[in-house]
């Protein structure tokens, strides 16, 4: 059994999401309902719930401002929006789910069962501080979260070395060798990665400019990544990535 809070200014998205819950998922009770976030963190406080659905823009301040205000037990945080805009994918790869009104069946139905999955609370602490991190206007975000079958792993921007596409899903291959395959696209990446010394130099590839070890032009162009990492460069590339590396 699960306990759940629903914040969200829109009162017939909290009937519609609470009709949806009561008649699908029996398993999950609602201890309450807020319309901001004063409402909400007293809701939070008083019945430690185990799933927050949270809207984003709201009077008074956004759910970002209550998942800044967040201290533990941690709820697993499901945003539910009508503002596309906000799906940021870095924040995306740290909460819970990204659930855009109208909220449908099913994907309210996926979001539940990551929840099932994902209640370790020390992996809730890791996904609450990634997040409060990379929704920070003091500081940069350096690192962000993959969640995998077994298991979430925190992954620091400066140990990424490249980003292969594979279909849609992206593998992701780090300094000390490993990879990491994401069931997002590389596409996904090149927002999560959005610091200047990563760039895409072909539709399947995005590195990291500090790891170039060498740029080889005897048969066209291509970059040598440690770990005998070779990739091409498409021809509309390589004089950007010249470019780059020589600003470096």
């Amino acid at each position: 059994m699960y306990t759940a809070c629903i914040i969200d200014d829109e009162s017939n998205s909290r009937e519609v999401l609470e009709l949806m819950i009561h008649e699908n998922h029996p398993e999950i009770t609602i201890a309450g309902v807020a319309s901001n976030i004063t409402e909400g963190m007293e809701l939070i406080r008083t019945h430690k719930p185990d799933l927050l659905f949270l809207d984003i823009e709201m009077p008074g301040g956004s759910g970002f401002d209550l998942v800044k205000q967040l201290t533990e037990p941690l709820p697993q945080i499901i945003f539910c929006t009508a503002y596309g805009h906000y799906a940021i994918k870095a924040i995306e790869c740290s909460a819970l789910a990204y659930l855009l009104k109208p909220v449908s069946s099913q994907k309210l139905h996926e979001a539940i069962e990551k929840a099932r999955m994902k209640s370790n609370p020390l992996q809730l602490s890791l996904q609450r501080n990634v997040l409060q991190e990379q929704l920070s206007t003091t500081r940069e975000a350096t690192r962000f979260l993959i969640n995998t079958i077994e298991d979430t792993k925190v992954i620091r921007f400066d140990e990424v070395v490249c980003c292969v596409a594979e279909s849609n899903y992206t593998k992701i291959h780090l300094s000390d060798g490993t990879k990491v395959l994401a069931s997002k696209t590389l596409k996904d990446f090149e927002t999560i990665l959005y610091q200047p010394h990563f760039f895409r130099i072909h539709h399947s590839y995005l590195i990291n400019l500090n790891f170039i070890k060498r740029i080889l032009k005897s048969d066209g162009c291509m970059v040598e990544l440690p770990n005998n990492v070779i990739l091409d460069v498409s021809r509309t590339k390589r004089e950007e990535l010249i470019q780059k590396v020589a600003a470096l």
